[in-house]
């Protein structure tokens, strides 16, 4: 039984490292003397501590315990295996299509905005006619003002909802063929993998993981760049959504990572499958693409390096992993000109009219909408290409029961972890090539 001394002593112990290490600070964890604070992970801890409390506030915490905690999986089925079987189990244990689920949201919405936009173009049409050009002497200026004003706003906002009514159709029928199946916001049960004929009957990714080829919306006669596809889930998507009618080249600069690319195919496509005539696999320095060709491509997919946030949380077998070991400090510190680069090359690659599509998993804002604010502007003053950033709140809406969205982004999307969604984080921002 422990004594009142030894009690006493370290009572006081306790208090003069209190005193030592936290002198006018706030109250510290009481392990907090036991933390290793030159390890990589105690670094990226502290460093996301110190900016995203400032960016999150009252969020930060659930997100950083979440980001700490086992991630939540969605598990896409392998659309040339034969799945019927294991589709079933795994609807019986819970789980739904939540891109299903997606189209059924759109094509509800669709309904709706045509019912809004017939009900205006009625509304239009009837001011229209008591604006007659004969007939106006007998109405007051200020009449006329104000139903001309009226009619002013009634056509932007015919304009606004014909937009809506475009997204909404493309949405109806984006990424058709491709299966994701998710637990609820809350329930917490794992999906079992197998396989069978060789091939795997689905394949596990982080749910938001799916939302940048989502934004990106493939479709039949698209020519696709996926300028940092390792190590291929956004690729395996796109190959699952297109099948036969795929035109994709996916690149990555390093070459463990490329033949894990080349891995993806083996194991989710029959080695007969005439898809392998139609995607290409090759090993350039993205940042470099303009050497290679510019203008080549309809839609362009650039998923940048970054800090890997939840990654960087935990101790890797090897420190130098972790891109927060000290030895990786210039590369973090570059981090933002390497993504900036890469989103240059990735528009340049990307014929006018077309659409880009820049994704991180990260939460930074310096590596998200600095990047692309900046990027936009180097552009357009290097190159003369103007590029516009498209709005994806009716995406996120549809979205809603799936994952946490960040409320005051200022461009772009941003999923956040949270444990009954432990999803992300993920940035998503979609960009339309003007010229």
């Amino acid at each position: 039984m422990m004594n009142y001394r030894s009690s006493h002593l370290i009572a006081r112990r306790y208090q003069e490292l209190y005193t030592k290490f936290h002198r006018g600070k706030k109250k510290p964890s009481m392990f907090n003397q036991f933390r290793n604070k030159g390890s990589p992970a105690e670094i990226a801890k502290d460093y996301f501590d110190l900016n995203y409390s400032k960016v999150f506030k009252a969020k930060w915490p659930g997100m950083r315990c979440a980001m700490l905690s086992r991630k939540k999986y969605c598990n896409i089925l392998n659309s040339y295996a034969d799945f019927e079987q294991y589709q079933d189990e795994i609807i019986s244990s819970g789980a739904y299509d939540f891109i299903s689920k997606l189209h059924e949201n759109a094509t509800e919405k669709n309904a709706e905005l045509k019912n809004k936009i017939n009900e205006l173009e009625k509304e239009m049409s009837n001011e229209s006619k008591q604006l007659p050009n004969e007939d106006r002497d007998e109405m007051t200026t200020s009449e006329v003002k104000s139903k001309s004003s009226q009619l002013e706003q009634n056509i932007d906002l015919l304009e606004e909802l014909n937009s809506s009514l475009q997204t909404c159709s493309q949405l109806e029928k984006v990424c058709m063929g491709v299966h994701a199946y998710v637990y609820p916001k809350g329930d917490f049960t794992e999906f079992k993998g197998e396989i069978k004929n060789s091939l795997y009957l689905s394949f596990f990714l982080d749910a938001s993981s799916i939302l940048p080829v989502l934004a990106l919306n493939p479709i039949p006669g698209d020519h696709i760049l996926d300028l940092c596809a390792a190590p291929g889930g956004k690729f395996n998507i796109m190959v699952q959504s297109l099948g036969n009618s795929a035109h994709i080249v996916a690149n990555d600069i390093d070459s463990k990572r490329g033949h894990r690319i080349k891995k993806v195919l083996k194991e989710y496509l029959p080695k007969t499958s005439s898809i392998h005539n139609h995607v290409k696999v090759v090993r350039f320095d993205g940042t470099q693409w303009l050497d290679q060709e510019t203008e080549a491509y309809s839609k362009v997919l650039v998923d940048v390096p970054c800090t890997t946030d939840r990654i960087s949380m935990y101790e890797p077998k090897i420190e130098y992993d972790n891109i927060f070991c000290n030895q990786r400090k210039r590369e973090r510190g570059r981090l933002p000109e390497i993504q900036s680069n890469l989103l240059k090359n990735a528009i340049l690659a990307c014929q006018p009219g077309g659409t880009i599509v820049y994704s991180t998993c990260t939460a930074s804002a310096l590596q998200n909408e600095f990047v692309v604010q900046y990027t936009i502007q180097e552009m357009y003053e290097n190159y003369q290409i103007l590029c516009e950033v498209e709005d994806l709140s009716l995406l996120t809406r549809f979205l809603q029961d799936e994952f946490h969205f960040h409320d005051d982004q200022p461009i772009g999307t941003l999923v956040i972890p949270q444990l009954d969604a432990n999803f992300g984080p993920t940035f998503i921002c979609r960009l339309h090539r003007v010229t």
